[in-house]
């Protein structure tokens, strides 16, 4: 097995896994100045950047999307809150 298995759960074995887990924005809540600059990066399935319990912005060329994951008799669910500028940071977190 390699490292590159561990990585986001053990913090400090590499600099790899530490610069992965960083750029994963598991550290930090999202900002107004990053929602409104975040650009996305190409990839098909779109980008998603965390906020805090189960909120995410996901990012895709057509927009940027409120989400939200919880669970429902033990099966993952995923809500849309709306789509950015229409619902703000502050108004997705008291959706959320």
């Amino acid at each position: 097995m390699t490292l590159q298995g561990f990585v986001g759960t053990y913090v400090g074995a590499c600099k790899y896994q530490q610069i992965r887990y960083q750029q994963g924005g598991a550290a930090m809540a999202l900002t107004d100045t990053f929602v409104k600059n975040v650009k996305p990066s190409g990839a098909p399935s779109g980008d998603k950047h965390t906020d805090g319990q189960g909120l995410y912005l996901h990012v895709k060329e057509a927009g940027k999307y409120w989400r939200m994951n919880y669970r429902f008799h033990s099966k993952q669910k995923t809500l849309a809150l709306g789509v950015y500028p229409a619902v703000s940071l502050a108004k997705a977190r008291q959706r959320r």
